[in-house]
């Protein structure tokens, strides 16, 4: 038998999350992150569309930087860097290949060729 008091052994069942316990309140990477995709409507060449802010944004100041502002000019090709830099890593193409890998690209080059000739010895970087 149960030795609680029937006070705690016949509880009402609760509806999810306490009501003491708070809601987190979202960190600023959160917050900027939903509001840059948040839909805006534009207008071009007399058409409206509907983009989020962050392409809004990245349409202005590319505008900017063609237009001959040299302070958007210095901040699309900083950006443009990041970018180029976050692709490169994962890019699997401009990775090395693992070292078992390498081994049997190397075993299927030294295979003869059927026209006799063999294929250079290591096409990847």
């Amino acid at each position: 038998m149960d030795d609680r008091p029937s006070r705690l052994r016949f509880q009402k069942a609760g509806q999810g999350i306490p009501a003491d316990v708070r809601r987190a309140h979202p960190t600023s990477a959160t917050a900027l992150a939903r509001t840059l995709k948040e839909p805006v409507v534009i207008t071009e060449q007399g058409r409206k569309k509907t983009i989020t802010k962050f392409e809004a944004a990245v349409k202005q100041l590319v505008n900017k930087a063609a237009s001959g502002e040299a302070r958007a000019i210095a901040q699309l090709l900083a950006l443009v860097q990041v970018v180029e830099s976050q692709v490169d890593a994962h890019d699997p193409a401009t990775q090395p290949l693992p070292e078992a890998d390498q081994h049997v690209m190397a075993r299927i080059l030294r295979r003869p060729h059927p026209s006799g000739t063999r294929m250079r010895s290591h096409p990847w970087p």
